[in-house]
């Protein structure tokens, strides 16, 4: 109905971690995961598009989606590392803390 949002999750904390690692990270290109990970970490990981994915997990009767997988991981991976290196989810909880809020 009207006023309420797309999705809802009670009970939870939700991060936004793009937006967050933005903020940590003045980067010129702060929407793009390889240039973060790059500037945070000096780590390179590669940039596929979804096309070539899709590509990559349907065709060839699914024989390169290990590739998707794997690159999905690393993506994940990823964010983890820059979670972690910019300590947002400590700096998050003694915010949390602070305002009397149960993180």
């Amino acid at each position: 109905g009207a006023g309420f949002a797309a999705s809802s999750i009670v009970g939870r904390i939700v991060l936004c971690g793009w937006k967050i690692c933005s903020e940590e990270c003045k980067h010129p290109n702060a929407s793009y995961q390889p240039a973060i990970v790059s500037a945070v970490l000096n780590k390179r990981i590669p940039f596929h598009d979804d096309l070539l994915l899709t590509k990559w997990y349907c065709g060839n009767n699914g024989i390169d989606r290990w590739r998707v997988i794997e690159y999905r991981l690393a993506q994940a991976m990823s964010n983890v590392l820059l979670f972690d290196a910019l300590d947002v989810l400590g700096r998050a909880g003694e915010a949390a803390r602070l305002s009397g809020v149960e993180f």
